[in-house]
C-alpha cells in the first residue's frame, strides 16, 4: 500500500522536517550545558564525555543542515536571505574574536577594565554556540583561534553558496 503525497505537500513536509532537524541539532548542542550530567563542570570547558559527545553531534548536524536549508529554501527569497544572515553573523563574530587581542590592545588606550573585555568577548561568542561541539573534534591541541579560523572559512564557503543560489534564483 503506497501513500501518494501531492508535490506541494511534499515540499512543505520537507521544510518542516528541516526545521525539526535544525531544532534538534541546536537542542543537542545546548541541552548538556543547561541540564548537566551530575558533575560540577559546566560550559564549553566541560570535560565529561557525554556532554562533548552530544555537543559534537549537534554541531556537525548543524554544519550539514545549514547548506541543506539554503538549498531547500532556494525558491523562497526571504528565507534564503534570513539563512544568509544566519551565516554572516557567526562569520563576523568569529573574525572579531580572531582579532580580539588586537582590538582589546587598542581599547586599553581608553583604560577599559577586564569586565568590559569579558562582556565584549561573551557577546561575540553567543552566535557561535551551535559550533561549540566542534572544538573536541579538532583534537586536544586545538584552541579557540583554530576553531574561529575554521568557522570563518566554513561561513565564507556557505555564504558563497548562498549568494550563488540567490543569483541563480534571480535569473
Amino acid at each position: 500500500m503506497t501513500i501518494r503525497i501531492p508535490e506541494p505537500r511534499k515540499y512543505t513536509l520537507t521544510l518542516l522536517l528541516w526545521w525539526l532537524a535544525a531544532a534538534y541539532s541546536l537542542a543537542l548542542v545546548l541541552h548538556p550545558f543547561f541540564i548537566g550530567c551530575g558533575c560540577s563542570n559546566v560550559g564549553p570547558e566541560h570535560t565529561c564525555g557525554i556532554v562533548q559527545y552530544y555537543a559534537s553531534i549537534g554541531s556537525v548536524l548543524w554544519i550539514l543542515l545549514l547548506p541543506a536549508g539554503l538549498w531547500l529554501f532556494r525558491k523562497r527569497e526571504n528565507m534564503l536571505l534570513f539563512l544568509m544572515i544566519l551565516v554572516m553573523i557567526p562569520m563576523v563574530c568569529a573574525m572579531a574574536l580572531l582579532f580580539f587581542p588586537v582590538i582589546t590592545g587598542a581599547l586599553e588606550l581608553f583604560s577599559l577594565d577586564s569586565v568590559a573585555e569579558f562582556s565584549a568577548a561573551l557577546m561575540l561568542a553567543v552566535p557561535l554556540v551551535p559550533y561549540v561541539g566542534l572544538l573536541p573534534l579538532l583534537g586536544k591541541t586545538a584552541s579557540e583561534p583554530t576553531l574561529y579560523t575554521l568557522l570563518v572559512l566554513y561561513c565564507l564557503a556557505v555564504a558563497a553558496f548562498a549568494v550563488y543560489l540567490y543569483r541563480k534564483n534571480k535569473k
